[in-house]
């Protein structure tokens, strides 16, 4: 049994569209800060070790990523073709720095941020209206339990009039009809009330989904 209070509390930190629309915001702030990393110094660095076997041609090497480096060697130049190998290496480092880019990281930075502010505005929105749904829902469960106890009070003075009506046919001080009259009103009184307990369970059943409890039933309690 929960009060408006604490079922608000507890919806905010269990329901699966506020911790979806949350999330959102979260990744949405990460790939805010991806353009900017543009900005940072960013080093790179290879080291190689071949062997060539082709004679006067320009040595083979690996272009890595980052390492921005001229390299143009060759096997010796010899009078006849040789297959004898030839070692070749190469150690470089590269450290790169961003100092100007006519505006594009400050561009992809604004439209992350743009993003960002969207995000949030949808999750403000999503809280809203669980925080609406959420009140709906308690609310139904208390009139749903009023209206519960309606029935039930309805139904025990529909049963003691047909208490009543059946004591005074049966002491002939009363006629039939008199008894098949209370008995239909207690029939109908009886329908009411189940129908107002199939109410309230559902209403609770949806206070307990709105909230995201795993609970299949939620009270609500008044203050």
């Amino acid at each position: 049994m929960l009060t408006l209070a604490a079922a608000l509390e507890y919806a905010a930190a269990h329901q699966p569209a506020i911790e979806q629309a949350m999330a959102e915001i979260a990744a949405r702030e990460a790939q805010a800060r991806v353009p900017r990393a543009g900005w940072l110094p960013q080093a790179s660095m290879q080291a190689q070790w071949l062997v060539g076997t082709v004679n006067q041609t320009t040595a083979s090497y690996i272009n890595v990523r980052g390492v921005e480096v001229a390299r143009v060697t060759a096997t010796p130049v010899t009078a006849h073709t040789s297959w004898t190998p030839t070692p070749s290496s190469l150690v470089a480092a590269t450290v790169t720095q961003q100092l100007f880019d006519f505006g594009r990281i400050a561009a992809q930075a604004a439209v992350a941020d743009a993003q960002t502010e969207v995000a949030r505005a949808s999750a403000a929105q999503v809280q809203l209206d669980i925080r609406l749904r959420v009140e709906e829902a308690f609310n139904a469960v208390l009139a749903g339990k009023h209206i519960l106890a309606a029935t039930q009070e309805a139904y025990r003075r529909a049963e003691g009039l047909y208490r009543l009506a059946e004591t005074g046919v049966r002491s002939g001080l009363r006629p039939p009809i008199d008894r098949t009259r209370a008995q239909a009103e207690l029939a109908q009184a009886e329908v009411q009330r189940t129908r107002a307990e199939a109410s309230l369970t559902s209403a609770q059943a949806a206070l307990a989904a709105v909230i995201g409890s795993s609970d299949l039933l939620v009270d609500a309690a008044e203050l």
